[in-house]
């Protein structure tokens, strides 16, 4: 198997992944809107961890690989984005 092949694999199950995660967190948000299921605020926020760092590998590669080649704004955009997902999910651990 060539090496990108392999790091294509990679980014399919990490997108996989984050699929999961985020129909998952719909679904305990819908419950917990109604009252009927509630998650603990430590496995929320593990599991929005997992999916921001999902969302980080898969679309931060992807958008790295559009804007690698492009001018400097480009590059600064992408950059303030991914520093503001990295953070958020920082502040949310420590409340913040």
């Amino acid at each position: 198997m060539k090496n990108n092949e392999k790091n294509l694999n990679i980014l399919n199950l990490m997108a996989f992944i984050g699929v999961i995660i985020v129909a998952l967190l719909e679904v305990f948000t819908f419950f917990s809107s109604h009252n009927i299921l509630t998650l603990g605020d430590a496995l929320t926020n593990f599991l929005n961890t997992v999916k921001n760092i999902c969302i980080l590998l898969v679309i931060g590669i992807s958008a790295y690989n559009f804007v690698k080649n492009k001018g400097k704004g480009w590059i600064i955009t992408y950059i303030v984005a991914i520093s503001i997902i990295v953070l958020t999910t920082v502040f949310m651990w420590i409340k913040f």
